[in-house]
């Protein structure tokens, strides 16, 4: 029980230490052009030197499943592919939280575009109100999909054991352009979620 409520602590700690060191570096006027995934690894490193720390306790906590908290989720869709897409403006993020990282785009033909990665695995998604779930593969990862005809499509793409990406596209039309878009979106982010 005393390990759990550890772990659930150092679960607390890892943004904090990681945002600590950038906090520090930027101060001090040290190198803040280290890569956001090199500080997480230094500060998963430093965490698994404490005592009671084992790669299946950080695992329990998160581990590789908490990758999307230091990655930048509007740049996972490159300005041309979202233009090839009809979405001419750049990305807002929308939330980077301890369980979901996001990003939406707006287009006047289509509503919106959402990519969100969060810590929840691919195949819990829910199906949109009308429509089953569908299993599909996305640059050779599994996936679901998900459409409303009125014009929602869904598209989970495994990212990691624990972690997801959503791709959301919504639409005024049938959903069968919306699934075109979102599959063809998440097919371009794939290359850029980590190695299975």
């Amino acid at each position: 029980m005393r390990q759990i409520a550890l772990s659930i602590k150092m679960a607390a700690l890892i943004p904090a230490v990681a945002a600590m060191g950038t906090v520090l570096a930027a101060c001090g006027g040290g190198d803040t052009s280290q890569p956001a995934s090199t500080t997480t690894s230094t500060t998963a490193g430093m965490m698994s030197d404490m005592p009671g720390m084992t790669s299946s306790s950080m695992a329990g906590m998160g581990g590789n499943d908490m990758w999307f908290m230091s990655v930048k989720s509007c740049d996972l869709l490159s300005t041309s592919d979202a233009a090839a897409a009809g979405f001419k403006s750049a990305g807002t993020p929308i939330a980077n939280t301890m369980t979901t990282n996001s990003c939406g785009w707006s287009q006047s033909q289509l509503a919106d575009l959402r990519i969100v990665l969060e810590s929840s695995t691919y195949d819990s998604i829910a199906a949109e109100p009308n429509g089953p779930l569908q299993d599909v593969t996305i640059a050779g990862r599994p996936g679901k999909l998900t459409e409303d005809p009125t014009g929602t499509c869904d598209v989970s793409v495994k990212a990691s054991s624990g972690s997801r990406a959503v791709v959301t596209v919504k639409g005024a039309a049938s959903g069968d352009k919306e699934c075109t878009i979102a599959k063809q979106i998440a097919q371009d982010i794939a290359p850029k979620l980590p190695s299975l």
